[in-house]
């Protein structure tokens, strides 16, 4: 789902790949899912410049762990839910 509270320069760059034309922000996550409904990839995450199947594949990274510590601690932790995580 794409997220509205976050200032769009925080973002990571879309994605720029052949592999998937349709990429939506996950705001919960921090990263780019794939859309894409004629794509391999759909319902992949995109970060560090990987797919990933599923966001327990993405979880498992270490870089993303210290990515997502950054994430949730930085610039969209004033709008974020009371739960999860």
């Amino acid at each position: 789902m794409v997220g509205c509270s976050s200032d769009l320069s925080d973002r990571p760059p879309m994605p720029d790949t052949d592999s998937c034309n349709d990429w939506e922000w996950d705001e919960n996550l921090g990263v780019w899912e794939c859309d894409d409904d004629d794509s391999n990839y759909r319902g992949h995450y995109f970060y560090g410049g990987s797919f990933y199947k599923g966001s327990k594949k993405l979880k498992a990274s270490s870089s993303y762990k210290s990515y997502k510590s950054s994430y949730k601690s930085g610039f969209g932790s004033g709008s974020k839910g009371g739960f999860g995580g």
